[in-house]
């Protein structure tokens, strides 16, 4: 009598549950068979793989015994080496991810910087070109200027040829009234007699009072007196006029630079 009996066995870790039917038979003495007694056999139903596990392929034979046992120890070693090595791609690729964030940034930073001096390149180009085209009527405004000083000179020249320049003149030596003075001092300076008696607009120091040991006292300059051209050629007919130990002289009441250019420039209150 026979009886069946089910069961899984499985191959490898790898490999799927495959299940076998093993039919046990009592037989007897089979003909041409030397022993008699229990024979087992095991018969695989492709059938039954088919339906329970469609992906599967037809099983192969299935190892036992200590070759199976080493192999699925190499299976087990293999995969722990290939989840490992997934391990390490995955670490190395997320350092590349931030490498490649990092450098994203930087090349944000530089563009941002490569802008900006680029409007400033471009603002100092229009600041040169300007600059350029103001010297180049830099010439044309530089006679202007000149024209400009030598009218101004001439004015100064104008608005002073009515005015007497006194040097040497020792301090407090005018007492209150310049202009009484100079009416005594004159006739003294030129050897003249004036009749109608000089009359003089107004006088006045033209530098602060210095010691009495300085070697050029302050000057007068006396405004609007009617006849100075005169008085001018008799003080330098008539020589230097001494007084204590000053020389007093006249002068005209020019500009600082025509003084200067006419030789007079020994007189500084002439360039006040």
């Amino acid at each position: 009598m026979a009886c069946l009996r089910s069961t899984w066995r499985r191959k490898s870790s790898r490999q799927l549950a495959v299940p076998l039917l093993i039919i046990e038979e009592e037989c007897q003495e089979l003909p041409n068979d030397k022993t008699a007694g229990k024979h087992t056999r095991q018969l695989l139903f492709s059938e039954a793989i088919s339906q329970s596990h469609p992906m599967a392929s037809p099983a192969a034979p299935v190892a036992s015994g200590p070759k199976a046992s080493t192999n699925d120890a190499l299976s087990d070693n293999a995969m722990e080496c290939i989840l490992q090595e997934i391990a390490a791609v995955g670490r190395r690729l997320e350092d590349k991810g931030s490498k490649i964030t990092d450098l994203s940034m930087a090349s944000h930073s530089i563009r941002s910087d490569i802008a900006s001096f680029h409007d400033k390149v471009t603002n100092f180009y229009h600041r040169l070109t300007e600059v350029g085209s103001q010297l180049s009527v830099l010439p044309e405004r530089d006679l202007e200027l000149q024209f400009l000083h030598a009218k101004l000179t001439d004015l100064e020249d104008r608005s002073r040829r009515d005015n007497v320049f006194f040097f040497g003149i020792p301090e407090c030596k005018e007492g209150i009234n310049i202009r009484a003075y100079l009416k005594h001092l004159l006739p003294e300076l030129t050897g003249l007699t004036f009749s109608p008696a000089l009359k003089f607009q107004r006088a006045h120091r033209i530098s602060p009072k210095q010691s009495q040991e300085s070697p050029a006292p302050s000057s007068l300059v006396s405004y609007a007196t009617s006849r100075h051209a005169r008085l001018l050629w008799r003080s330098k007919a008539h020589g230097p006029y001494r007084m204590e130990r000053f020389d007093v002289r006249m002068a005209a009441d020019f500009s600082c630079e025509k003084t200067t250019r006419r030789g007079e420039g020994s007189w500084p209150s002439a360039c006040s």
